[in-house]
């Protein structure tokens, strides 16, 4: 799994990501400083109708309002104290529509983008659902009919199973792969990312005249940083890391071998 980090305060409660876990994360580490003040905003949604934003912010606290159109059919919303994240049905964020997909803390988007590629495709999405108390999602997929190795594997011959949890500022992912075909699979599997750090107004449509820089990305072994140094002064960081040896990693992607014998679960 991977795990992402933000560089702001983040809530500190000493609690540790369930045992279950395989370790796929995103924390977020380091948090722009915090407004003393007791506040609630709003921003206008650039949508038809010229709704409410549906994020507000109170006591320096953000909430995704139950009616929001963020958590539409068409998005997976996680959310716990000042963290949440925007998925499409898939679990992935992805630069669609009105953009606003990726993973939040303290009014920063720490990850504008993560995509996951299987076989050098997007799987087909069978089903995905929200926990009730908006922490865990759980999205099944499936491939379609591809080229492997030179012969012809049927639709549906690998199972999918992407888990989420959102959990003290972290966000962790299990991916779960199980081959209901007769033959070894030796596939791909691809993670591809990016962190834009706008905060939650520009992300809103809010245009702003001048942006911090972006800093140069640090990859070693199974862990991305990717950081970004605003206008303030402060230096946040979103930190990517995985449970297992990727055969390649980039500032903007990591590369899996998954190879899976006929009834075998393989976990990332």
């Amino acid at each position: 799994m991977p795990s992402t980090g933000a560089s702001a305060a983040a809530p500190s409660r000493r609690a540790s990501r369930p045992r279950a876990w395989r370790t796929t994360t995103w924390p977020p580490t380091g948090s722009p400083g915090r407004v003393a003040a007791s506040r609630v905003w709003w921003a206008e949604q650039k949508a038809e109708g010229g709704r409410l934003n549906d994020i507000i912010e109170v006591d320096d606290r953000l909430y995704v309002l139950a009616g929001s159109s963020l958590a539409d059919d068409r998005t997976r919303v996680l959310k716990q104290d000042e963290t949440f994240a925007v998925h499409d049905r898939f679990g992935d964020f992805r630069r669609l529509g009105m953009g606003e997909q990726g993973l939040y803390h303290a009014g920063t988007r720490h990850l504008s983008r993560l995509e996951l590629s299987v076989g050098g495709v997007r799987p087909l999405l069978l089903n995905s659902s929200v926990s009730e108390d908006n922490r865990e999602l759980l999205v099944d997929l499936t491939l379609p009919d591809l080229d492997v190795g030179g012969w012809h594997m049927p639709s549906h011959s690998l199972h999918v199973l992407r888990r989420k949890l959102l959990w003290d500022g972290t966000l962790y992912e299990a991916i779960r792969l199980y081959n209901y075909g007769e033959r070894t699979l030796d596939l791909k599997l691809e993670l591809a990312f990016e962190a834009d750090f706008a905060d939650i107004f520009e992300v809103r449509g809010l245009e702003r005249p001048r942006r911090g820089e972006p800093l140069p990305a640090q990859c070693g072994g199974r862990e991305v940083r990717l950081g970004y140094r605003g206008l303030d002064g402060v230096e946040r960081t979103t930190r990517l890391r995985f449970s297992r040896d990727p055969v390649a990693l980039e500032a903007d992607r990591a590369r899996f071998r998954m190879r899976v014998s006929p009834g075998q679960c393989v976990y990332l």
